[in-house]
């Protein structure tokens, strides 16, 4: 939907397709939501060797009830039940999914002077329409109770995400980077 209403905060909320990692996967993902079939949305598809925008970061994406209109949705290939050994053994997802948080959020604080903090948000921050960072939709669902969502799983590597994630916004928020996606 176009039109994004202004909030205080953005939140990151981290999805799985509930879809094997293949070459296609995150193609096959966004033109399935771009097909109009499914009454749920994401700003961006990951999979193992390509990342897809679906919608701008500037508009709401439909995917996580309670973190829609200050959420940006991101879907990762994999299932919610994976370990956290099979989540860590798709390294080239996770860096992908990283590179890609950084960049939203070297964005967001350039051009939108907003700020995104690298953390795991608890469900009081979730409540506290004035907190920023990221979440699994697992966590969304917790806190505003709005879907049965369990993704990505209990098992998703939140602490090597978050250190690739910070390490990725180091890397990038220097003079001369200019985000791909908006």
């Amino acid at each position: 939907r176009r039109g994004r209403r202004p909030t205080t905060r953005t939140v990151l909320v981290i999805h799985d397709m509930e879809v094997a990692d293949k070459a296609t996967t995150a193609e096959a993902v966004a033109a399935f939501f771009k097909s109009g079939k499914a009454k749920a949305s994401a700003h961006f598809t990951v999979d193992l060797d390509s990342i897809c925008q679906c919608v701008s970061v500037m508009d709401t994406a439909f995917a996580a009830p309670g973190a829609n209109n200050d959420g940006i949705q991101i879907e990762l290939a994999g299932f919610a039940r994976l370990t956290r050994e099979q989540w860590l053994a798709d390294m080239k997802l996770l860096e992908n999914a990283a590179d890609l948080v950084a960049e939203v959020i070297v964005y967001l604080k350039r051009t939108h002077n907003r700020t995104v903090p690298v953390r795991r948000m608890t469900r009081n921050q979730l409540l506290d329409k004035t907190q920023s960072g990221l979440a699994g939709h697992r966590d969304v669902n917790a806190a505003f109770g709005e879907s049965s969502h369990t993704d990505p799983g209990v098992n998703f590597p939140w602490n090597t995400f978050l250190l690739k994630v910070d390490a990725a916004v180091a890397r990038l928020d220097k003079p001369g980077f200019t985000p791909r996606f908006v």
